[in-house]
């Protein structure tokens, strides 16, 4: 091969086929291939080689992207002289002048390929191979079908245009009937055209003469298709004939052009024609011919019949097995052989003079035809021959003649050989020409297949055949239940180019990724997204047929919008599928996925529907992934897809295509923020490292915006945040300060240290704040922003600052009653829980419901005010009897209506206050929250049984399930609030003694029906997990109900020393007792590691608060007042105690360097330890 290395360069590869960048890619091998197949195959004669330059460049266009090169693109343009009526040979002659600049064309390119590089000549007859056969685009059955599919979209259009131009330059106007025949001629033409264009490849050796193998299917002929386990497979090779030129066209010959009879001698190999002119075909006038003959002094009588002759040498004729002549004449023709007849076209029967006319007139396709006759071979001799030919006129007046032939001497190759095969997709030969390792050599034994596989088969018998692929379907096709839509990215972000992206339109970064959910491999082969109407007649959706190929258990493909720019962003790792059919050829679907939203449809194979959903950008559905960043996330993919609840935002910026998205990480978090100063205050941003783990946070951002994710950079040289600790960044570091008096949000972005994001790592929405008080989570590091008592920036959060009003009562979920509908009966209560009035003037309740309470509204102290869903004022009578539903106090007051309706599956309902009473609308501040849930741990008779939500203390902290007890309503009015669930003590406070009280029903058998907690009318250990797990939020461990099992935990039990202490029943939860046996033992410990989470480091909650509302605990009284400096990273306070530091040290030497595995390493660890825990105590100093 020559130029190989060349050949590899042009493609900008390395000469092993890998990818190159600093070479430039030049040449698209592919669509040079298909170019020049279509130009073959259609007989196109005015293409980039055109006949009419005999042949050399004509006129072709091609496209370089110099952005992305991915090699010149040439079109197939101006093709009229095509199909039947184009030159049927576009092969020979070989084009010649491109070596020149300016005559360089594809046609000649290939030429020189096809010549000269075997690389290029396998790739190509194999894409004929495929394009020619078994459903190829270029078959019969398909031509046909994509003619009458074009067909029938001018059908009616034709008559106009037969009405608006059938005349024009015409005597005959041209009508429908005229299209008609046109397109039935471009048909018939499909029918042999597969077999002339092989024999014209093959005479030029670009097409190997042995014949690709087939495949049987139980002894029956199948190509691909589904088959069962256990099917036998086998091949078979057919037959072929091969031809070699024995007389070429465009070879020279002698001819006779004075309209003489020269009756029949002229025929004879004896006869003298060296008084005769000689010329090299194609031979006539009137057209384009190389030599032009005369017609006689009469341009209206010309002569009728011009004669040729030439001879040929034959060394052998017993190397060929059949003989055929191929034939161009206009109009009708005879030929002769050695004097023998053994060709007759378009003439009459009988004996031919020469003034005979020929049958008719030869136009269109049939005056560049080479047609195609069989010579009995016994006409053939060795050594010389001679070839006579007379071509006759149609009338005196024709126009024009034209002649030249080719005779050709076949060989007849009989099936033999040896054939390759592979299973997996691959080629059975390597591009070196060398046997693939992976190709097995066929031993005629048939096989069985024990999946879905590609079978490709090569036969080798003196040359190579082409390569045959089939696809063969053994599993079971995907159907609903199998398949579903895991994730889409219907609204792009931008394209990244300073990080290696596309610089494209963003909506070329499109997908849609499907997840196998059964357990069984699943066959994609014909599974399809389909576009519906929408109720405008606007298509809906995308389309995209699945090729052959299946899927995994648990595993997920991607359909992608640009495969090139999903790998520019994404990288070329990622299972992409493959797409079959013209609207989604190399996995590219049909269509765009609106940015508003809109229906998919999936269908089986069989038509059947998979999926069908809708998607919004509005509303409940998550904003993130509306173009901001984030793709939109399925959360259970078996759950509901109506649902914007399965959705969510990933938290992977751009998705997380090809695998299941992290969802959420909250290791780093916006902790606390000051939006709101005067001087000399300025805003601030507090970052807290919840995790346990160490993070690093140089290169991530902060912004105020998603219009603008990347204001502010942390700087790469940040110390890295240790687990607990806080960075403080204020807005002289920022560049920017944040919207206090109104509304605002904060966004941080994990990124690398090149700055290319990665994650969102956190994001909040806060509505306006007091002048100097700062927004912090609460609980600290893991709840929602609220305004905070103090300023604790580089420290645990102080906890909210309790408003005088709260919200009291919610009844979200009414059943209905007394005629009234439960939307009559939904109401929001407030409650004025102080010792003094309040002005509520102007106060707002937003979230699930919106309504502004009017100026002058004041709540005395204790007093309660209800606002319903109804004007109470406008509707007298709904009013009383709501009232008397509830046995409402008529003195308690009662307003409305509010907007929206309370959801029965949960929202938030916030009270909230203007910042600025002159200012109305401008900003409102935050009051109070209820984010209530119909899920645990939330009360469930509240959810339609009948109860209400209502608050257990004016200081409980609203936005904890533990602060609401399921209560029967009582607008207006205090509840009845004697059985707050978990409360056994009466107290109202949900503690370790409240454990203590049900571990001892347990023991004792005592058990009333206050300690069935989870009502399953059995009080039991579920009622034990319910109260630690829903109840109060932590794990077994928790001793200190701090929310985690930590070594401080392991410091509280042992340092009350009742460790198998031998005195019974006296410990409880605080004493280490988890088990509920009233004794502090190993096997409280075994317990705690085998069910519960043992952390080394993390942020503690008091789980006292979470269950009973306590708005601030003493955890604040083991941390410093230092604040660090912005910018700089704070450590929690460590305590002063010097034997709780030792016993920590004690703690951590037995379980921190290895935390137990297994229950048995915990025994190990404590009873077989050669040194006791109450010896360690002791040599720690610790009494």
């Amino acid at each position: 091969d020559a130029n190989m290395d060349d050949y590899w360069k042009a493609q900008g590869m390395n000469p092993d086929g890998s990818r190159n960048p600093e070479f430039e890619r030049l040449l698209d091998v592919e669509n040079l291939i298909d170019y020049m197949l279509l130009t073959y195959f259609t007989g196109d004669r005015d293409g980039p080689g055109s006949k009419f330059t005999r042949p050399r460049v004509n006129n072709y266009f091609a496209i370089l992207n110099r952005e992305n090169p991915d090699g010149f693109k040439f079109f197939e343009h101006d093709s009229e002289h095509s199909l039947d009526v184009g030159d049927t040979d576009m092969v020979n002659p070989l084009t010649d002048g491109g070596a020149q600049f300016r005559y360089f064309n594809p046609h000649w390119m290939h030429e020189q390929l096809a010549a000269s590089n075997s690389v290029y000549r396998r790739q190509f007859a194999d894409r004929v191979y495929e394009q020619l056969f078994n459903d190829g685009l270029l078959t019969p059955e398909y031509g046909k079908r994509l003619i009458d599919s074009r067909a029938a979209e001018f059908d009616m259009a034709i008559i106009a245009e037969s009405a608006r131009w059938g005349d024009a330059q015409r005597g005959t106007p041209y009508t429908k009937n005229d299209w008609q025949n046109a397109v039935n001629s471009a048909k018939n033409f499909l029918d042999t055209r597969a077999n002339v264009l092989l024999n014209q490849l093959r005479g030029q050796r670009w097409y190997p003469n042995v014949n690709a193998p087939n495949f049987l299917v139980n002894g029956e002929a199948q190509f691909g298709g589904r088959v069962n386990s256990g099917d036998n497979i086998s091949f078979f090779a057919s037959a072929s004939t091969s031809f070699s030129t024995v007389l070429p066209r465009g070879s020279v010959w002698k001819y006779l052009d004075n309209g003489s009879n020269q009756g029949t001698a002229w025929r004879d190999p004896g006869f003298d024609d060296s008084s005769w002119k000689s010329g090299r075909a194609e031979l006539g006038y009137g057209d384009t011919q190389v030599t032009t003959v005369g017609f006689g002094p009469n341009s209206s009588n010309k002569y009728v019949t011009t004669y040729f002759r030439t001879t040929f040498d034959v060394a052998d004729k017993s190397a060929f097995e059949s003989l055929q002549v191929r034939l161009q004449r206009d109009d009708g023709a005879v030929v002769y052989l050695n004097g023998q007849e053994i060709a007759r076209s378009s003439m009459p029967g009988g004996t031919i003079r020469f003034d005979t006319f020929a049958a008719q007139v030869a136009g269109g396709g049939d005056e560049t035809t080479f047609f195609e006759f069989d010579v009995d071979l016994a006409r053939l001799q060795n050594g010389t021959n001679t070839i006579a030919v007379e071509i006759h006129q149609a009338n005196a007046n024709s126009s024009d003649i034209s002649f030249d032939l080719e005779l050709r001497g076949g060989t007849f190759n009989p099936s033999g050989g040896s054939i390759y095969y592979t299973t997996d997709g691959s080629d059975p030969l390597l591009p070196s020409g060398d046997i693939s390792p992976d190709a097995v050599l066929y031993d005629g034994k048939p096989f069985s297949l024990d999946r879905t596989a590609v079978l490709n088969a090569r036969l080798f018998d003196n040359e190579w055949s082409t390569i045959t692929s089939a696809d063969f379907l053994l599993d079971r096709p995907a159907s609903a239940g199998d398949l579903v839509v895991s994730e889409i990215n219907y609204n792009p972000h931008r394209s990244l180019i300073q990080f290696g992206e596309a610089d494209i339109d963003k909506d070329r970064y499109e997908f849609v990724e499907l997840l196998n959910i059964s357990d069984e491999r699943i066959d994609l082969t014909g599974v399809q997204f389909v576009s519906v109407e929408d109720d405008q007649g606007a298509s809906e959706g995308i389309s995209f047929v699945f090729d052959t190929q299946t899927l995994e258990p648990g595993e997920r493909i991607v359909v992608a919008k640009d495969r090139q720019a999903f790998a520019s962003r994404y990288g070329d790792q990622i299972r992409l599928a493959d797409g079959t059919g013209l609207a989604a050829d190399d996995g590219i679907y049909d269509g765009n996925l609106r940015n508003s939203g809109e229906m998919l449809t999936l269908l089986a194979a069989d038509g059947s529907q998979i999926q069908q959903f809708e998607f919004d950008d509005s509303g409940s559905w998550p904003g993130r992934a509306d173009g901001i960043g984030s793709t939109l996330e399925v959360i259970d993919p078996r759950g509901d897809y109506s649902s914007s609840q399965n959705f969510r935002s990933s938290s992977e910026f751009g998705g997380t295509p090809g695998s299941a998205g992290t969802g959420p990480v909250r290791n780093v978090v916006i902790n606390e923020l000051l939006t709101h100063t005067d001087l000399p205050q300025i805003d601030a941003i507090e970052l807290m490292n919840t995790s346990g783990s160490t993070v690093n946070v140089g290169g991530w951002y902060i912004s105020d915006g998603s219009d603008d994710l990347f204001r502010y950079s942390i700087s790469i040289l940040q110390r890295p945040l240790d687990p607990g600790n806080y960075l403080v960044i204020d807005e002289t570091q920022l560049g920017f300060g944040f919207r206090g008096q109104t509304s605002d949000d904060a966004w941080l972005i994990e990124a690398t240290l090149a700055g290319k994001p990665l994650r969102f790592a956190d994001r909040v929405e806060f509505d306006a704040a007091q002048n100097g008080v700062s927004l912090g989570r609460w609980p600290n590091g893991s709840g929602d922003l609220f305004p905070m008592t103090d300023l604790t920036f580089g420290s645990e959060n102080s906890g909210p600052i309790q408003s005088p009003v709260v919200i009291s009562e919610v009844h979200y979920n009414p059943p209905a009653q007394d005629g009234l509908t439960p939307d009559q009966l939904e109401f929001v209560e407030l409650w004025n829980g102080s010792n003094s009035a309040v002005d509520i003037s102007n106060w707002h309740l937003d979230g699930g419901v919106d309504f502004n309470f009017d100026a002058g509204t004041i709540l005395q102290p204790n007093e309660r005010i209800v606002v319903a869903s109804f004007s109470p004022t406008e509707d007298a009578e709904l009013a009383n009897r709501f009232r008397t539903s509830f046995g409402m106090n008529a003195s308690a007051r009662l307003i409305g209506p509010f907007g929206g309706q309370l959801d029965n599956g949960g929202e938030k309902v916030e009270l909230l206050r203007p910042e600025d009473i002159n200012q109305l609308g401008f900003g409102y501040v935050l009051m109070d929250r209820v984010d209530y849930d119909d899920e645990v741990p939330w009360p469930a008779p509240a959810d339609g049984g009948g109860a209400s939500l209502s608050r257990i203390a004016a200081d409980a902290f609203g936005n904890f399930a533990a602060s609401w007890a399921a209560a029967a309503p009582t607008p207006g009015a205090a509840p009845n609030l004697d059985n707050v669930p978990g409360d056994f003590n009466g107290d109202r406070v949900v503690n370790d003694s409240d454990i203590d009280l049900l571990c001892q029903s347990l023991r004792t058998g005592q058990q009333g029906a206050a300690f069935d907690l989870n009502s399953d009318s059995l009080v039991n250990e579920s009622d034990f997990d319910y109260l630690i797990t829903q109840i109060l939020r932590t794990t077994v461990g928790d001793s200190n109900l701090d929310g985690v099992f930590d070594s401080g935990d392991l410091v509280q039990i042992f340092a009350r020393a009742e460790y198998e202490d031998g005195i019974a029943g006296n410990s409880g939860w605080a004493d280490g007792d988890w088990n509920c046996d009233g004794e502090f033992s190993s096997g409280d410990l075994v317990d705690a590691f085998k069910v519960g989470s043992y952390s080394s480091a993390s942020v503690a909650v008091n789980r006292s608060d979470v269950a009973a509302s306590a708005v601030q605990d003493d955890s604040n009284d083991s941390t410093t007042d230092e604040r660090s400096a912005p910018g700089e990273p704070t450590k929690p306070s460590q305590t002063e105690d010097k034997a709780v530091e030792l016993e920590q040290e004690q703690v951590d030497q037995l379980f921190a360097e290895s935390i137990p595995k297994a229950a048995g390493d915990v025994e190990i660890g404590l009873l077989d330890d050669d040194v006791d825990f109450g010896q360690r105590r002791k040599n720690a100093g610790v009494v």
